[in-house]
């Protein structure tokens, strides 16, 4: 189903023409759109949705580039601009994949502290969507290489981007992505080690440039070619060697002795995350519905390589603001940014926030939602030490 994000909300769409501007549909009335005069035409099926300009309107741009009376093919995530209004296009089919993001599902909210699990793929049909032009890029057998350099499989001119930045390759578990960079890449808005092995979905960032990426489903059946291979014997188990007994009655040493039989080392597995907050992406050039996860009282907030939520949009600063946990409410304090920082609308320095709530930074909208731990109703820097503690106890 095609449906626009305007001013954080969501609109279904008919199928059909759907005028954009103006107030006589009443699927807009009351929104932003009802006070602009109408500009364009989206038209929506059960496969695609196009959109073209009214006659004599010039000023309507799909993801920076200019709008005409011919029809053009939206995908998920295009963004519309007429003015001051800005829109996005998106379609519930491929949401499920941008949206996918490390964090926590919309079903888990309430039942922090947790994480999604991940989706494994297969190591055969990868590929790199680009969020901004929609390019396709095949990730063959010998795998793909992105960088600077024009030898690269895919090319990016950027200085932040070294010249052979990473490479992403099949292996026995799906694709695996190594970063060879001095930047990074970020894999759903977070660093990524040097080797990162790929989920269903995940949202890669190098430089300014951000894809998609995708695959076969992972298969969990035998090869057929082995239901019928003959099975090999297993080798004889060592049977330890008989002590004897001398004349006095005491037991001898055998002079071979069994081999010592291990015990199998037990590994605990790693506490999970506790997931302190999320931040969904309503608006602006960073992917809609992408998801980061704050699992830490403290999170910059910026346009910066180090940013531990990092929006790459000219309209965010490189330090924009942060995020901090100070006993039982948030607070978020604004570091001089050029575009400022709003909650719900309202332009702030420092203030509490108390609940959900929508942030702007820059021309980039936010939802937050503030998790609340199972293990106490606040929590700080202290608490964290305070439910590990309670965690390690209960183990």
């Amino acid at each position: 189903m095609a449906f626009l994000m305007i001013g954080g909300e969501r609109f279904a769409l008919p199928i059909g023409d759907t005028t954009l501007g103006g107030d006589t549909d009443e699927l807009f009335r009351g929104s932003a759109l009802s006070a602009s005069a109408p500009f364009a035409i989206l038209s929506a099926d059960d496969e695609s949705m196009t959109l073209r300009a009214v006659a004599g309107v010039d000023s309507v741009r799909v993801n920076d580039s200019p709008l005409g009376a011919e029809p053009r093919i939206l995908r998920h995530g295009d963004r519309i601009v007429f003015g001051d209004l800005i829109l996005h296009a998106g379609d519930l089919r491929a949401a499920g994949r941008t949206a996918r993001a490390k964090g926590v599902s919309d079903a888990d909210l309430d039942a922090a502290p947790g994480m999604a699990s991940a989706d494994p793929t297969a190591a055969t049909g990868g590929q790199l969507i680009r969020a901004d032009d929609g390019s396709v890029h095949n990730i063959g057998e010998t795998g793909l290489v992105i960088g600077r350099d024009p030898d690269c499989d895919v090319v990016l001119d950027s200085h932040e981007v070294s010249r052979r930045h990473a490479t992403i390759t099949p292996d026995l578990l799906g694709y695996s992505l190594r970063d060879e960079s001095t930047n990074g890449v970020f894999v759903n808005g977070e660093r990524a080690e040097r080797v990162h092995l790929l989920s269903q979905g995940d949202v890669l960032r190098v430089g300014d440039a951000i894809f998609r990426f995708s695959a076969d489903s992972a298969s969990y059946e035998p090869d057929p070619a082995l239901w019928h291979s003959p099975l090999t014997p297993l080798a004889p188990a060592v049977e330890p060697a008989d002590a004897s007994t001398d004349a006095s009655g005491a037991r001898a040493q055998s002079t071979e002795t069994a081999p010592t039989r291990k015990r199998p080392r037990t590994v605990a597995p790693a506490p999970p995350a506790i997931v302190l907050a999320t931040l969904d992406v309503l608006a602006g050039r960073v992917p809609v519905g992408m998801r980061f996860q704050l699992e830490r009282p403290v999170a910059q907030i910026g346009r910066g390589m180090a940013s531990d939520v990092c929006l790459i949009d000219d309209s965010v600063s490189g330090a924009h603001a942060t995020l901090m946990l100070r006993g039982a409410a948030w607070h978020i304090i604004d570091h001089g940014s050029r575009n400022g920082t709003y909650v719900d609308g309202k332009r702030v320095t420092e203030c509490v926030i108390r609940g959900p709530c929508e942030l702007r930074l820059g021309a980039v909208t936010l939802f937050f939602q503030p998790l609340r731990a199972r293990t106490q109703d606040s929590i700080g820097t202290l608490g964290l030490i305070d439910v590990e503690h309670a965690k390690r106890s209960s183990e």
